[in-house]
């Protein structure tokens, strides 16, 4: 699942660096125009990137916010536990589940930061998207994507969005199959059956201070 995750972490930085995904534009070309702009500003940051890779953390995650509806990805991850948590747990869920995207996967990158050259010198290439199939009366929309890896493997991967106000936002990824709305949904009910919400925040918490730290460390 990590293998799949990272080009598909990528890809939606990538494609999320556009200052508005409007409503009134064909979710599939704000993902096509805001995926060249977003190449374009790392080939344009390359050399920074490869001698302080860690900064792709805060990159990527002031591309996310704006553009991905992190709140309700948390309300559909926690299902019925949502329902039963307060305003602080749901606002602690959705804080450390949203750093806990950005440090991992990204940080999957920066183990080996000669990736992020490789996948820029196939840029041009790299994703294929098709037209956005326009569902329940235009206020969700599915966009499927090729990404061609520079090994020469395809990997097959579904953005689900819905236009929140006037903006498009996502709200799940699915990866050759596999959603990562359901993926962490199942991880998370388990934990919080043995443990309850406020264990799993806490290790969510404990984990993302971890990953921190271990990035922290090899980039000295």
């Amino acid at each position: 699942m990590k293998n799949l995750l990272l080009p598909l972490f990528l890809v939606i930085a990538f494609f999320l660096a556009s200052p508005g995904a409007r409503a009134d534009v064909a979710p599939h070309q704000v993902l096509r125009t805001a995926s060249d702009e977003m190449f374009s500003v790392l080939h344009t940051h390359r050399a920074e990137l490869r001698s302080r890779p860690q900064e792709l953390y805060g990159l990527v995650d002031q591309i996310l916010a704006p553009h991905v509806d992190f709140q309700l990805i948390s309300q559909l991850v926690l299902g019925k536990h949502w329902r039963t948590a307060d305003a602080d747990q749901r606002a602690q869920f959705v804080s450390e589940f949203r750093t806990l995207l950005v440090r991992f996967y990204v940080g999957a990158l920066l183990e080996d930061p000669r990736k992020l050259d490789e996948l820029l010198d196939f840029s041009d290439t790299l994703i294929q998207f098709r037209p956005a199939e326009v569902l329940d009366d235009t206020r969700k929309a599915l966009v499927r994507a090729e990404v061609h890896l520079p090994a020469g493997n395809v990997v097959l991967v579904s953005f689900n969005l819905h236009h929140k106000g006037e903006t498009w936002k996502v709200y799940d990824v699915v990866v050759e199959g596999v959603s990562l709305v359901t993926n962490y949904r199942t991880s998370f009910a388990n934990e919080v059956r043995q443990g309850g919400l406020d264990a799993l925040i806490e290790r969510l918490a404990a984990r993302n201070r971890a990953l921190l730290a271990q990035r922290s460390a090899r980039a000295d």
